[in-house]
């Protein structure tokens, strides 16, 4: 995570012709101050956003995983996990802890959301949620 910051501040993520020019020798400098000064709490919330469903629903997106892959929890009105979403691809932000997918509107049978691609030009995604998976014990 803190590698992923330095590089957000120093504007790795954006198209070398677009950001300040700055020599190498300094944005590496600014990129070790970055890193040096990252903290990160020995704990951490569960819980990094959460959505409101259209249909009553419940969206949590869990604590980042170490392969950053986004796992939201879709649950009911009554609080029953109905499903699970994996997202692995896409970004909405420089920032690694930052949604892949920015939701905007959410349902039991579909999400809608943004991305950005490395040219920061915004995506708009909609996805068919299949609830006709069978739930696999552990």
């Amino acid at each position: 995570m803190a590698d992923g910051f330095a590089a957000a501040i120093v504007g790795d993520h954006i198209d070398p012709a677009l950001r300040p020019p700055v020599s190498e020798t300094m944005r590496e400098r600014q990129r070790r101050t970055v890193r040096s000064a990252f903290w990160v709490p020995e704990h951490h919330p569960p819980i990094r956003q959460v959505v409101a469903g259209t249909d009553g629903t419940i969206w949590l997106l869990r604590e980042l995983r170490e392969d950053r892959v986004d796992v939201w929890e879709i649950y009911g009105s009554d609080g029953t996990l109905e499903g699970t979403i994996e997202i692995d691809e896409g970004r909405t932000s420089a920032v690694p802890w930052f949604p892949r997918l920015g939701i905007a509107i959410a349902s039991r049978d579909e999400v809608w959301g943004t991305t950005f691609d490395e040219l920061e030009v915004p995506y708009i995604h909609r996805y068919r949620v299949d609830r006709t998976c069978e739930r696999q014990e552990m």
